[in-house]
């Protein structure tokens, strides 16, 4: 690793390499970051700083986060940089933080269901008058593009009345539909939808990622996915737990590949055309978790549970990548294997040094 950058020294030149000159969309402009203090958004600040410096481009990276502290905590090496200014503020009071002017944005919000009675009303807020916020200082600053993160949940958002020959209400209530497992889906399609209208009102292009699952460096192992699950068995040298039955499917992009993927995206991304943004390897989760198993000699059992898991994505969650490979020349350079090695070797290290 380089001073100054927590990813891999390896990872850094391959983002660069494969950015190539479309990081010169970025020369000489200011760059902003929302609700990206994440797994996506270290990924994209850590490229970004890296493309600045090896390509001189005088760029400024601005990103907006709730609290700031804690994000400098978790990244302490960004604290003195020139061409990093971190913000602490929130969507919805854009108006009481003072952001400079800047030519192209990112767009994500992850409102996890907190638990508490308002959530789903925040959740819905968030996505409204948030982005109308955003969009709105965006005009006024001539912004060029702002990406939307979205994700693969919006395929899981279903028909209210599927196989009828009449509409009929849906039951009991719309208050069942107020859970994550259906309002995270439905909210991320609204905020696609709504986000390219006001690209419109505001002449902004406005792409649309919708993201699927990732591997890599910064995972956050207590998130409850399945991989994330079985690295953290793995540190802690226990055998590998698969709640369900193991026949879930999963594919996993690497955060090298992802983060030339938005970056690609946010600098030639066509207007309100959605693209997957993810690995087209379907792997079985019992498969992940013995090539999980296999990457050390510590951990070498597989427990299946065999318990019915109840999960925000459904049974299959695999992308399509064509359009994006087709119409920005992309493609996924790191293999599900190496990217599951390089993902425990960066949470060794961590580890080792923390």
């Amino acid at each position: 690793m380089y001073p100054g950058f927590s990813l891999f020294a390896q990872d850094l030149h391959n983002i660069a390499h494969q950015l190539g000159s479309r990081a010169q969309h970025f020369a000489k402009s200011s760059v902003l970051l929302t609700g990206c203090t994440g797994f996506v958004g270290r990924w994209l600040t850590e490229s970004l700083l890296w493309c600045n410096e090896q390509a001189n481009l005088g760029m400024h990276l601005h990103i907006l986060t709730r609290n700031k502290k804690a994000f400098l905590d978790a990244l302490p090496h960004l604290e003195k940089r020139t061409d990093l200014s971190v913000l602490e503020g929130d969507i919805l009071d854009l108006g009481s933080t003072r952001l400079p002017d800047f030519a192209y944005a990112v767009l994500a919000m992850n409102y996890r269901n907190s638990g508490m009675p308002g959530w789903a009303a925040h959740h819905c807020t968030v996505a409204t008058l948030g982005t109308e916020k955003l969009f709105r200082m965006a005009g006024a600053c001539g912004c060029r593009a702002v990406l939307v993160v979205s994700s693969g949940a919006v395929y899981g958002v279903c028909p209210l009345c599927p196989d009828s020959e009449v509409f009929c209400e849906e039951l009991p209530s719309l208050e069942s539909r107020l859970q994550e497992s259906v309002l995270y889906g439905e909210g991320k399609r609204f905020l696609e939808l709504f986000a390219v209208s006001l690209g419109q009102r505001y002449n902004i292009r406005v792409p649309v990622a919708r993201c699927f699952a990732f591997c890599g460096a910064h995972l956050d192992l207590n998130s409850g996915n399945a991989l994330a699950s079985f690295l953290a068995d793995i540190l802690a040298k226990r055998e590998i737990q698969i709640q369900g039955d193991g026949q879930t499917v999963r594919s996993y992009l690497y955060g090298s590949d992802m983060a030339v993927w938005l970056l690609a995206m946010l600098a030639e991304g066509e207007h309100g055309v959605p693209c997957n943004v993810g690995s087209e390897r379907a792997v079985s989760l019992l498969d992940l978790a013995r090539m999980c198993a296999r990457l050390t000699p510590s951990c070498k059992t597989v427990r299946i549970q065999g318990r019915a898991v109840q999960g925000n994505a459904p049974e299959r969650y695999v992308p399509a990548t064509q359009r994006i490979r087709s119409r920005l020349h992309l493609q996924e350079h790191v293999s599900l294997e190496k990217g599951l090695a390089a993902t425990l070797r960066w949470f060794a290290l961590q580890k080792h040094h923390g």
